[in-house]
């Protein structure tokens, strides 16, 4: 081969590289994906949020990641969401693909005013060394903290708390420990409480209750009065009952009106001395009767038909009719005006019987007398 063709076959060659290769850089940037993800505002104060927008090119699925809230996880290949209050600045990423290749976005939320220190919190009691079965206040409050939970004490003490607040103990019979941890995003710290409580005590001045009713055996829906005393006792408080009895704060003696009842009612009150290291319960029952029966009523239907007119007679065909039909005739009305057989459907089907005999008889005597006057006649 001389050189000439040597050198228009290597140009040749080098043509279709060129082709190849080009074809295939075109293919590459034909189908390569792009995303881009921004902000509607990218500097915000704390707790505060805005809104992400992001869009991709070519993309067949997209992922997100970082952020914050429910951010992370599959996305759509456009779209916009809300960040929801953020404490922190925080970044956002998406990432999106297809068969060529993928492409990854962020954009930076810079939040002004966060925590940058852990939070603080004070727990205190108004009174930490308490007589057997008394009372006393939790009192807390804390810094820079987002969130505060509580653990161990009494009286529903355990479970989420605001930032600040008090609450009763309930009475105590054994010494409690209160404890309530709060945090932010940087950390959290606890800080706990101890009740003290003396021993069983005996009280040199017991309160005492009483309480009773003007009647505990009552008719249905009567009422009555119920009363109550008491010795040593600062303030009482009612439960069950009726009438709102139940639940009030009541004196340490007095009378209440039941309103009328239509069941047994029991009624009890509690009182408490001063500090509530003493308190006693008593109730009264009240018994009812049960409800009377309402009566029947002796109202019943009438099934007897109304008399036939004792003045109606069956008609006489002829005017002639011997004494014989006559007194046929005033049988018929005779025992039409039997009352025996006007009192009841019973009494009707045997009369409409009788009529329907005395008619027939009529008939057969009619008949025999025309016979005689045709037989006369010839």
């Amino acid at each position: 081969m001389s050189m000439l063709n040597k050198l228009i076959t290597l140009k040749l060659a080098l043509i279709v590289a060129g082709l190849v290769l080009g074809s295939f850089v075109f293919s590459y940037e034909a189908f390569a994906q792009s995303v881009d993800i921004s902000a509607a505002d990218t500097d915000i104060q704390r707790n505060s949020g805005t809104t992400l927008f992001w869009s991709s090119t070519d993309a067949t699925d997209c992922v997100a990641s970082g952020g914050a809230g429910s951010w992370a996880g599959p996305r759509l290949t456009s779209g916009s969401m809300g960040t929801g209050s953020l404490a922190n600045t925080t970044i956002f990423t998406i990432a999106c693909s297809n068969n060529f290749g993928s492409a990854s976005d962020s954009v930076t939320i810079n939040v002004s005013g966060e925590y940058t220190q852990e939070p603080t919190v004070n727990i205190s009691a108004d009174n930490t060394n308490l007589a057997y079965n008394a009372a006393t206040n939790i009192r807390w409050s804390s810094n820079n903290a987002t969130s505060c939970n509580a653990s161990g004490g009494t009286n529903g003490w355990a479970g989420s708390k605001a930032l600040s607040g008090f609450i009763g103990t309930g009475s105590l019979a054994n010494t409690v420990t209160y404890t309530i941890t709060c945090s932010n995003d940087i950390g959290s710290k606890s800080d706990s409480v101890t009740i003290n409580i003396g021993g069983s005590m005996s009280i040199s001045n017991p309160v005492t209750v009483d309480i009773w009713a003007d009647d505990t055996s009552l008719g249905y829906n009567l009422s009555t009065i119920v009363r109550w005393t008491s010795t040593n006792a600062a303030n009482c408080r009612s439960s069950d009952g009726t009438n709102n009895w139940s639940s009030a704060s009541r004196n340490t003696s007095g009378l209440f009106y039941t309103g009328n009842l239509t069941d047994r009612t029991t009624y009890t009150i509690t009182c408490y001395n001063s500090n509530n290291s003493s308190f006693r319960s008593d109730s009264v029952a009240i018994n009812v009767s049960r409800q009377p029966a309402v009566a029947q009523s002796n109202i019943t239907a009438s099934t007897s038909l109304p008399p036939i007119s004792q003045t109606a007679a069956l008609p006489i065909p002829n005017k002639k009719l011997s004494s014989n039909k006559e007194t046929s005739a005033n049988a018929a009305t005779a025992a039409i005006d039997l009352g025996i057989f006007t009192n009841s459907i019973i009494g009707w089907l045997i009369t409409i019987v009788l009529i329907l005999l005395i008619i027939i008889l009529i008939r057969n005597i009619i008949e025999r007398r025309e016979k005689t006057n045709i037989s006369a006649v010839k």
